[in-house]
């Protein structure tokens, strides 16, 4: 893929840029569902001795990029999107700006990016994967593997082929296509005429292609909490959105659960 043909899926996300924050980060929903990833990551992190020199892919607006850095570790932050990146970076403040870095690097680019550093952990947050096919996971894993330590852990946000909320919601709005989307394992996202395609991937058929890497574990994200785009229907029910957030919590770490979650993290470490 050459530079002309990464740039141009990513343009939808220019466009998101400027209101993703207040559309998903900060949102209830958004916040729920961040939380959620996080009650997976900070066990792992705490599992360490030492702050983790860490490279986070498709890292948006820099939320996740920025709190790793607080808590000490060194951050080399990338995405794709140039707006995504200056969104990011406006975010740094004195208590992070040695360990703490941005780059506009796509999936693409990482192969010939020389970071001059090796990294104990890889970050993904929240469906950066699902945007890119199979072969292209395949050459993540050689990538990464070239750029990881001995022993590094990957850890991987993922939309998988199946989500009870988004199934539900669409077959009762008489939206049968919108409603098996993930289980036909593609779809198509379009923001400002600009189309990308969207892969959708079980924990076992992603963890596959990462031929450099072993599965330790899979976790639901988003079983209970419901999709984002569901933001407006509960502003006006935010007690129901709080008991489901509960709920969320309870959550235990049967691994079946995460084949039905909006969201799964998947953690694997190098072979």
């Amino acid at each position: 893929m050459n530079s002309d043909q990464t740039i141009l899926p990513q343009m939808p996300f220019d466009v998101m840029a400027e209101t993703y924050d207040e559309a998903f980060s900060f949102s209830e929903i958004g916040k729920l569902q961040r939380e959620g990833v996080w009650r997976k990551l900070l066990p792992l992190l705490g599992s360490h001795q030492k702050p983790l020199r860490i490279l986070e892919i498709n890292c948006g607006t820099g939320v996740d990029a920025l709190r790793l850095a607080t808590l000490g570790h060194h951050v080399i932050a990338t995405d794709a999107s140039a707006v995504m990146i200056d969104q990011a970076t406006q975010k740094i403040h004195d208590g992070v700006k040695d360990n703490l870095q941005f780059l506009q690097l796509s999936f693409a680019q990482l192969s010939g990016y020389n970071f001059n550093t090796t990294f104990d952990l890889v970050f993904s947050n929240f469906g950066g994967l699902n945007c890119i096919d199979k072969k292209e996971l395949r050459q993540l894993d050689k990538d990464l593997a070239r750029i990881t330590n001995e022993n590094a852990t990957l850890f991987f946000v993922v939309m998988g082929k199946f989500c009870v909320w988004e199934t539900t919601y669409h077959l009762l709005a008489g939206k049968w296509k919108t409603a098996i989307r993930r289980i036909k394992g593609e779809s198509t996202f379009t923001v400002n005429g600009n189309t990308i395609p969207v892969h959708y991937y079980t924990p076992g058929s992603l963890n596959k292609l990462f031929g450099h890497y072993h599965h330790c574990y899979s976790h639901a994200v988003g079983l209970f909490v419901p999709p984002s785009y569901l933001e407006s229907f509960f502003e006006k029910h935010p007690a129901w959105l709080k008991r489901l957030g509960k709920l969320e919590k309870k959550i235990n770490s049967r691994e079946w659960l995460s084949l039905l979650s909006d969201h799964y993290c998947t953690v694997l470490k190098k072979k």
